[in-house]
């Protein structure tokens, strides 16, 4: 909870959590060491890497197109989102339940 609103102050403040214009990679280390100082007890799993993952899977299960994900993530193909996007089960199960007719089970 804790973390959900200091990143909301930061977005408030016209800050970025990510800086994707930024070509240094230390940069965006240095925010997320930030974010693990002023927020205690993340767990050590979460890495800025999952935190990419994480924000490319729930694009994709809102509907963004994986073009404009590729491009937020500043990756240089669409190939290399489709490794970062990942669905839940459940994204998948209600997908197929919008059939209009049954497939399995």
């Amino acid at each position: 909870e804790h973390l959900f609103s200091d990143l909301k102050e930061d977005r408030d403040r016209g800050e970025l959590v990510f800086p994707r214009f930024s070509k240094n990679p230390a940069a965006i280390s240095k925010k997320f060491q930030t974010l693990r100082e002023r927020v205690e007890k993340l767990p050590p799993e979460l890495t800025t890497h999952l935190l990419r993952h994480t924000f490319a899977s729930h694009l994709v299960m809102q509907g963004v197109d994986l073009t404009t994900v590729s491009s937020l993530l500043g990756h240089s193909t669409v190939k290399v989102t489709e490794l970062y996007a990942h669905l839940q089960p459940d994204h998948i199960r209600m997908a197929v339940e919008r059939l209009p007719y049954k497939i399995w089970g």
